[in-house]
């Protein structure tokens, strides 16, 4: 996400901003700040190595930074002997290496022979380390081979350098090492990588003013690499998030002892950080792209008084099904008001307006109705917030009394009405909607304007940055990179968030993309990105989805039939307390009303998971415990099938063993010409929670024994809902390795590596 502060700069005073660029970086370094200023720049891809050891690459360019050991202390990670092999090797990942930064020579950083043997074997590498590390090089036998690719950054306490090394505009400033010791040097290093802003502390003990004085407070930087605890000490929580304010933060420099310990930590702080992680084994590539800012969901702050109405309710409501998040703010910590005509509700404010230092994360102020502002227009505090809110370039909407509150600010333009009759932008920034809501005696929500206010802000904010269409986004799959045999998280940012998504479904034309996201209110949604003139737009609700949970999408193999379940009832006022399964219609490129799936599938329990062939013959996971007409399950929940007869359902089948079993098997996706069947399972001999696995047709028509996919795709934690894309290259599925639940995709040649297993 773009920081307020920095949106101004852009827009109002773009030179300023490369001036300042210059006094701090240099000539070198401006052409990569205009880069990112104004051209859209290539995905940045980090790849742990150990420790603090990382390689980032972007387009062509890749930089290794303290990946060189081999030897730590036993208190540290030492990297894994594949990945010295290949870095050795110069295999990929770590092939065409341009540059390999060193912060201090320590041997859980760095190892001289290691990084002489490196750089004969990869005579396209250019070196930089500090004097003290570069002179345990030049010990070394075959030091004459490639010193002339070694630069020596001898620096003194304090000192900094800027300059160009293998194309890459790089500073390096001295600091003393942890501990206060002078030796060994440590650097600090601030580059720009294709437009990306990136800073490794290495082993730094610096102030904050020394941290100020290397640039880090002006120079953009978007990728911070610093120690484990920086989040978690006062200063160095300040210097993330006042100084640096880096839009995602690497946590390394983890000692084995607390792996286990210190993502709990972590989580207990990551609410003040955009995008924080940690650098632990087995970490996935972690990729970082411009469509992140530029496509995601809204950020939404709304105000409170001291009775804050009936209209919050539905507008929560409303901007929890555009897949919006929101935070309350007052000048008080709790507010009592009304829903339903019943008072003394209570509410209380994440955020305290005078807490409220940065802007950034949030597009729009929402101000609903209530008559709280009949004090709140006399309040200060609050007039001066909301004239900060609209000089730093943030929307604000209100409508009805709250209407009030921008009159007494001075925002309401000379002349324009209090009151409009429909919702109406009166001047940039600002849009008001008519009377409507209000307390009792009055009718409460029921005609406040707020799907309209809610239409209204996402017009007004599609193209700006952080919202609507972008022109990174264009070509198959949401344009993202393909990935390898590696699964990769699909999307961040866009599908893959802080919430929970799964199965993304493309249609065969790659003109649309649907998927689940459950929300913190527990509830299932499915969404859906459509791409228009070539650009895929911002995620928005299914226009099919319900007000109930609606989950586990799937579309036929030709795109017309979207399946999924649901738990809305049949008819209005019914209480259902299960799942059928139920299906949309596409015709002339749009989605008709869903319908209950017909014939003999939906019976008294859950049935989940719908998946089908070309044939049109549905798989789908069930209970079916309360039905006696079908065999009964081999235990928990199982996997049918339904074959078409005469245009319609057939009665489903359990497929048996060896597919099904006395554990779970479910969220099943079958191949277009029924050649095979990936579901999940919890059965035992898998290598977490649940895994993924694989079953092939026999030429009898039977299936066979299961196969786990293997490591390359299940970890110790929970893996499923698979579902290949409709080209059959990729393969996605969901995993919370990572913490949330994600999606991932890799190639689909894994597939056809497991079939020769099975032959």
């Amino acid at each position: 996400m773009i920081k307020n502060d920095r949106l101004i700069k852009r827009s109002m005073a773009q030179m300023a901003i490369l001036v300042s660029i210059f006094l701090a970086l240099g000539l070198s370094e401006i052409r990569g700040a205009e880069k990112k200023a104004g051209a859209n720049r290539e995905s940045l891809a980090l790849t742990r190595v150990a420790n603090s050891g990382v390689m980032l690459a972007s387009g062509k360019i890749k930089i290794l930074i303290d990946a060189l050991f081999d030897k730590p202390p036993s208190d540290y990670r030492s990297p894994e002997p594949e990945v010295i092999d290949k870095i050795m090797k110069g295999a990929a990942p770590f092939d065409d290496v341009d540059l390999a930064l060193t912060t201090h020579n320590h041997p859980d950083h760095f190892d001289a022979p290691l990084a002489v043997r490196f750089l004969k074997a990869s005579p396209g590498t250019t070196l930089a380390a500090p004097e003290d590390a570069v002179a345990e090089m030049r010990k070394q036998a075959e030091w004459a081979k490639i010193a002339a690719r070694v630069v020596s950054l001898d620096l003194k306490i304090g000192e900094q350098e800027q300059r160009e090394i293998a194309g890459i505009p790089l500073a390096a400033c001295r600091t003393l090492h942890s501990g206060k010791r002078v030796e060994p040097m440590n650097l600090m290093y601030r580059l720009r990588l294709n437009g990306w802003g990136i800073f490794h502390e290495g082993d730094a003990d610096a102030t904050l003013d020394e941290y100020r004085g290397f640039g880090l407070e002006e120079a953009e930087i978007d990728l911070a690499l610093v120690h484990f605890w920086f989040p978690l000490h006062p200063d160095m929580a300040k210097l993330l998030q006042e100084i640096i304010r880096p839009e995602h933060i690497g946590l390394t420099h983890l000692p084995i002892r607390l792996e286990n310990d210190a993502p709990g930590k972590i989580d207990m702080v990551r609410k003040n950080y955009q995008d924080i992680f940690l650098l632990l084994p087995g970490m996935p590539v972690k990729v970082f792209t411009d469509a992140a800012e530029q496509l995601r969901p809204l950020h939404a702050l709304v105000l409170l008084g001291e009775w804050f109405g009936d209209a919050y309710f539905p507008l929560q409501k409303e901007m929890e099904a555009r897949g919006w998040t929101q935070k309350r703010v007052g000048v008080d910590a709790e507010y009592r008001g009304c829903y339903k005509k019943e008072r003394d509700v209570v509410l209380t404010s994440d955020i305290l307006i005078p807490d409220l230092k940065d802007l950034s994360s949030y597009d729009v102020l929402i101000i609903p109705s209530g008559p709280q502002f009949r004090k709140f227009k006399e309040n200060p505090a609050v007039l001066e917030f909301l004239k900060k809110i609209h000089a730093g370039g943030m929307l604000i909407a209100s409508f009805c009394v709250g209407n009030f509150l921008v009159q007494a600010a001075g925002l309401l333009p000379e002349g324009e009405a209090l009151f409009p009759e429909k919702v109406t932008k009166v001047k940039e920034g600002l849009l008001l909607g008519p009377r409507g809501g209000g307390p009792p005696p009055g009718d409460g929500f029921e005609s406040a304007p707020i799907k309209e206010i809610c239409d209204a802000v996402e017009r007004e904010l599609k193209g700006r940055k952080g919202a609507g269409a972008s022109p990174l986004l264009q070509g198959p799959y949401l344009g993202q990179k393909p990935p390898g045999i590696i699964p990769e998280i699909f999307a961040p940012g866009i599908i893959s968030t802080d919430k929970t998504e799964y199965t993304p479904a493309f249609t065969p034309e790659q003109d649309e993309c649907l998927y689940t996201v459950f929300l913190p209110s527990q509830r299932h949604v499915i969404m859906r990105c459509r791409k228009i003139d070539g650009i895929w737009q911002a995620p928005e609700p299914a226009p099919f989805c319900g007000s109930t949970n609606d989950a586990d999408l799937t579309l036929s193999p030709d795109g017309s039939k979207a399946l999924f379940w649901s738990d809305r009832p049949l008819a209005a006022g019914e209480a259902k307390d299960d799942a059928d399964l139920w299906i949309s219609i596409k015709k002339n490129g749009e989605w008709k009303p869903a319908q209950w799936l017909a014939g003999a599938i939906n019976n008294q329990d859950w049935q989940i998971a719908p998946t089908e062939t070309a044939a049109g013959t549905l798989y789908f996971a069930s209970y079916r415990y309360y039905c006696k007409d079908y065999i009964e399950n081999l235990g928990q929940m199982d996997l049918y099938r339904s074959i078409p007869v005469n245009g319609a359902y057939g009665a489903p089948e359990n497929l048996g063993k060896p597919v099904n079993t006395a554990h779970h098997e479910k969220e099943p996706f079958v191949a277009p010409d029924e050649g095979y069947l990936i579901f999940t399972s919890d059965r035992p001999g898998g290598f977490g929670d649940c895994d993924l696995y694989i079953s092939f047709k026999k030429e009898n028509g039977s299936w066979s024994q299961p196969l786990n996919m293997g490591e390359a795709i299940n970890s110790a934690k929970w893996e499923g809902v698979p579902i290949v894309s409709p080209d059959g290259k990729y393969l996605f599925f969901s995993s919370d390795r990572s913490g949330d639940s994600d999606v991932y995709w890799l190639d689909a040649s894994i597939i056809k590596k497991l079939m020769k297993e099975f032959r």
